[in-house]
């Protein structure tokens, strides 16, 4: 008997449960926060506030698009000092008024349609959003999406195919021309919407066109710009699936016409995950064809080949997992003392910054650390500090993996006897130099004892999260009537609750920061 399904692409749900899980406060800020952090109250207000209206029935939304920081920006380093990922929590209101038009039956039923139409083509996608069927959550099934769909699938193709190339679009998000949501969802593409552009029901086709009413949503959230989509919630993981679903139909369309490609459509496979792509062929000179006629269709929608990550070979299967994953592999594989393999995890940050086998192996070391008596081991307050400065040290220079360094780290200042307010003290004066720290500081925050966590104020955010202001001060919502401006000031935090009642605990669950899947 086969086993029921873990997960359901969303495309596959109904209107109203592709609205429910758009909604739910885990995919409305997709990245990584502390337990008593949660949207749902501001997002129902939200809700209440729209009723399922228009948003131009509360503002002028002509207006809206001249406001800035109508959304709340968290900066985040991606390893190396000068580089940084933007991630936004959207205004509540326009993400609900967002999510309420695109889960409209009508408007559902077309992006369906359009997927199903994707599919059609000649490009393998794996990164449509997974909504879970087990106790797992969407995130954790999502990120093992990528080891299933993508490294397994390409160790299998290796039979069949010879050579692999593998490129990436060089900053995703940020180059997303918002018209072209237009493009993507009319189903003659650029050049249909084009003609379309210069008919006489000019004005009508605009008022019928989902693209377009996307498009203006946008560009309210962003002062305007047409360039650039808000990162940081599965929404946009998913619109940004409809623009990279219409770049694979043209993609699709233009191979077919190039005689080469459409006489040899068996000899060569494309496995993209949003914006990666894995060009899989017999030969050399189908790859390149392909490579090259990709590259054009990217250029015609606004996007750039990321030269830096653009790579080819005939050997598959050493390529088709990452490379830190295979050196891994050959790593000793004996057991080594608890600061020995903090060290192993640190030469690996070192050496792979970034890596997502950093974050697998930090959890790993949580999970060690909290077998029963292992930590024990750890047998001097000496060698308890040096391994909380490892630690420290590989989150300092991957920032982004800073929920799993602190789950360790509070693990060690709980059960080493080690003094919390110093060694915090210590750890929040090493990360002081360091530029945009906003994501660092919700975690720091995570692992302090009450009233230092209440009193810790490094951004605006962290203040939230304390209770010392309103979570509506997040974001400019002046373009609102103020009656809903006074409705939108919701507990996003539970923080303040928690420790004077005496449930709160710096030590961090596996819960907390948990990427991976079981599975």
């Amino acid at each position: 008997m086969e086993s029921p399904k873990r997960y359901t692409q969303l495309t596959d749900v109904t209107a109203e449960e592709a609205r429910l899980f758009l909604l739910k406060s885990e995919n409305y800020a997709s990245f990584q926060l502390p337990y008593y952090v949660s949207f749902d109250g501001v997002i129902k207000v939200s809700e209440a506030i729209l009723e399922k209206k228009d948003i131009k029935s509360l503002c002028n939304s002509n207006s809206l698009g001249y406001f800035s920081d109508v959304n709340y920006t968290i900066m985040a380093n991606k390893g190396g000092e000068f580089s940084w990922r933007t991630l936004q929590l959207i205004h509540p209101v326009l993400y609900v008024d967002l999510v309420n038009i695109i889960t409209e039956p009508k408007n559902w039923r077309e992006i369906q349609d359009f997927f199903n139409r994707r599919k059609e083509t000649k490009v393998e996608c794996a990164s449509i959003p997974l909504v879970s069927n087990t106790s797992e959550s969407d995130r954790a099934e999502q990120v093992t999406s990528w080891w299933e769909e993508v490294e397994q699938k390409t160790l299998a193709l290796s039979l069949e195919y010879n050579f692999m190339y593998q490129t990436d679009i060089l900053d995703c998000y940020s180059s997303i021309y918002t018209h072209s949501f237009e493009w993507a969802l009319d189903k003659g593409g650029r050049l249909g919407v084009k003609k379309a552009r210069s008919c006489k029901n000019k004005k009508e086709y605009k008022m019928k066109s989902l693209g377009q009413k996307i498009d203006h949503r946008l560009m309210n959230m962003h002062y305007r710009q047409t360039n650039g989509i808000p990162q940081g919630s599965t929404l946009m993981d998913f619109l940004a699936e409809i623009v990279l679903g219409g770049v694979d139909m043209e993609l699709n369309s233009t191979m077919l016409e190039d005689e080469d490609l459409k006489g040899r459509w068996n000899d060569f496979t494309i496995i993209r995950y949003r914006d990666d792509y894995r060009i899989l062929s017999v030969d050399g000179y189908i790859g390149h064809k392909v490579m090259k006629t990709l590259s054009d269709v990217l250029t015609n929608w606004g996007f750039k080949m990321n030269s830096g990550k653009t790579s080819q070979t005939n050997n598959i299967v050493l390529s088709a997992v990452k490379q830190e994953k295979n050196d891994e592999i050959f790593r000793a594989p004996c057991e080594l003392s608890f600061q020995k393999e903090a060290m192993r995890i640190f030469l690996l940050s070192q050496e792979y910054p970034s890596s997502g086998l950093i974050a697998k192996k930090l959890i790993n070391y949580y999970d060690i650390l909290n077998a029963k008596d292992e930590i024990r081991k750890i047998t001097s307050v000496v060698e308890c500090r040096a391994i909380i400065s490892i630690i420290t040290m590989v989150a300092y220079n991957n920032p982004k993996y800073i929920a799993q360094a602190a789950g360790i780290i509070g693990k060690l200042i709980s059960e080493g006897n080690i003094e919390r307010h110093k060694t915090i003290e210590a750890i929040i004066n090493k990360f002081s130099g360091k530029l945009n720290t906003d994501f660092v500081d919700i975690w720091l925050q995570r692992i302090m004892d009450g009233e230092k966590a209440i009193n810790y104020s490094n951004s605006k955010i962290s203040e939230v999260i304390s209770g010392k202001c309103e979570s509506g001060e997040l974001w400019n919502s002046s373009w609102l009537p103020v009656e809903y401006q006074r409705r939108l000031n919701v507990k996003i935090s539970t923080l303040k609750e928690k420790i004077d009642s005496k449930e709160y605990r710096p030590k961090i669950k596996r819960e907390e920061i948990q990427l991976y899947s079981n599975y």
